[in-house]
Order: structure tokens, then C-alpha cells, then sequence
């Protein structure tokens, strides 16, 4: 089966699929734009299926994804057998709208998901605090001694 993958094989899914539905928002000029923005190719449900095809019974689907687009994601994960999880609102400074919502779903999951704290890319004209642990090993091995440890 060279070029296949085996059904129920991951353990994850990551996604992060085009921001807005297709006819919604000013859509971009350029046709490969259009696609990777605008879920004209592949929409939510589309991709709900596909992850519900490809997970092990208790996989994860991680999905990064718009705010206003959180009802119709879990909408379209619990129509594939994806319980919504966890959920964490991105924004880019405290005090901000979020911009981003991360959602994890299990399949096959009960019921019952945990809200985590906003998480804030700045704070001020630097990285929050957050966003340094994650990316402090990238930015001191590609950026020498811009942040202080």
C-alpha cells in the first residue's frame, strides 16, 4: 500500500484551516490566496471527516482557527464523533479581542470541555512572558542574545 495512509493510524491531527468560510470577508485576488483563506476547496465539515478517518479511537484534533468560526467548528467536529476538549482564545496583547481560538476534540470523547486562560502573544512591544517559553530555545539559537534568560 506504498502512498497510503491506513485508516485510524494517528494519534493526532493538526489543522489549520482557511480562516474564513467560503462568501464571507473581502476575498483575496489571487486564486491560491482565495483557497488558503476562504475554505473554497475544503471546508470545516471536510476536514472533521478527514480527521475522523485518519484518528484512533481517543485521537486528538487540534484546529487553530478565527473566533466568530468556534460554533460551526464544534458543530462540525461532534458531527464526526469529535468532542471539543480544550479551548484557549489567542490575543495579541492582555485586555485585546482574541484573534485565534485553539480548540483540541477527541474522538469518541464524553461530553465536557476545559476553558484555558487567554493567552496574550505581547505584552508591551515584547513577547509575553508565554510566548518566550515557547519559543525560547528558537529565538536564542536563531537570534543570539536578543532576550535575556
Amino acid at each position: 500500500m506504498k502512498g497510503k495512509v491506513e485508516g485510524g493510524s494517528f494519534d493526532i491531527v493538526t489543522m489549520n484551516p482557511p480562516y474564513k468560510a467560503q462568501g464571507t470577508g473581502i476575498e483575496s485576488a489571487s486564486e491560491s490566496d482565495r483557497i488558503a483563506r476562504h475554505g473554497i476547496e475544503c471546508t470545516l465539515d471536510d476536514m472533521c471527516l478527514a480527521a475522523s478517518k485518519l484518528l484512533k479511537y481517543s485521537g486528538k484534533l487540534c484546529v487553530c482557527l478565527r473566533p466568530e468560526r468556534t460554533a460551526e467548528l464544534f458543530k462540525s467536529m461532534q458531527k464526526y464523533s469529535i468532542e471539543p476538549k480544550r479551548l484557549r482564545y489567542v490575543s495579541k496583547c492582555h485586555g485585546a479581542a482574541p484573534w485565534l481560538v485553539l480548540c483540541e476534540g477527541r474522538l469518541g470523547g464524553k461530553p465536557g470541555m476545559t476553558v484555558e486562560p487567554q493567552f496574550a502573544v505581547y505584552e508591551g512591544d515584547e513577547y509575553s512572558p508565554a510566548m518566550k517559553a515557547i519559543y525560547s530555545d528558537y529565538l536564542f539559537e536563531n537570534r543570539g542574545d536578543e532576550l535575556e534568560r
